[in-house]
C-alpha cells in the first residue's frame, strides 16, 4: 500500500500485514473462448469468492460452436490461476473480482470499472496457452494496458521477458502533463 494511506480495520485491535483479507482486487482475464455479454461493453463480471469460485467458472458458457476442448481447458486453467488466490489459508484473499473480456477496444471497461469501484490492486491473469503454462502478460496486455492504465492503481502482471521498461518508455504510454 502507499505511504501516505491508512488502513483503518474495525475488527481487529492491530494493523496485520501478513494477512491480505482487507484487500479488494481486481482480476483480469483476457478470453479467447468464453461467451460475454452482447450489449456494449462486451464483458463478463464475476464477483467470486472461496466457495463458489468453481462453480461459477464452470457455469461460463462457450462462444461459438466449435473449440470445446480449447474452451474446457481455458476454464481449467482459470480455476487453477484463481484457485491461487484462495489456497494460501487464512492468509488467501476472501473474495475477489473477476472481469473478462476479449477485444482490445473492450478494454475500456477496466478503467470504467476502476473508476466507479475501489480496488486495492489490479491482477492481470495470463491467458491459456496450449503448453499449460499460460501466455505471457507483457505480451497479451502490452497494447490494451494503454486503455485502463492509471497511476492511482497499481498493476499486477506476470511476464518472462527480464525487462519490461518498453511498457513504460514508449510514448504511447507516457503520461502527458
Amino acid at each position: 500500500m502507499p505511504q501516505d494511506t491508512i488502513n483503518v480495520n474495525l475488527i481487529h485491535e492491530t494493523l496485520d500485514i501478513k494477512y491480505v483479507n482487507y484487500y479488494a482486487p481486481l482480476l483480469v482475464y483476457k478470453c479467447a473462448k468464453i461467451k460475454l455479454n452482447e450489449s456494449t461493453p462486451k464483458v463478463k463480471i464475476l464477483n467470486l469468492n472461496i466457495n463458489n469460485f468453481e462453480k461459477q467458472i464452470n457455469a461460463l458458457e462457450k462462444e461459438g460452436s466449435n473449440g470445446e476442448d480449447e474452451f474446457n481447458k481455458e476454464k481449467e486453467y482459470l480455476k487453477q490461476a484463481i484457485g491461487s488466490f484462495f489456497s494460501s489459508g487464512d492468509a488467501g484473499l476472501r473474495s475477489v473480482k473477476l472481469l473478462i473480456y476479449k477485444d482490445s477496444n473492450e478494454a475500456k471497461a477496466i478503467k470504467t470499472e476502476l473508476i466507479q469501484n475501489r480496488n486495492t490492486f489490479v491482477t492481470l491473469i495470463n491467458t491459456y496457452a496450449s503448453n499449460n503454462d499460460g501466455g505471457d502478460g507483457l505480451t497479451v496486455y502490452k497494447d490494451d494496458y494503454t486503455h485502463f492504465k492509471d497511476d492511482k492503481h497499481f498493476f499486477v502482471f506476470a511476464t518472462k521477458e527480464s525487462e519490461i521498461k518498453e511498457l513504460f518508455n514508449n510514448g504511447s504510454n507516457a503520461k502527458s502533463r
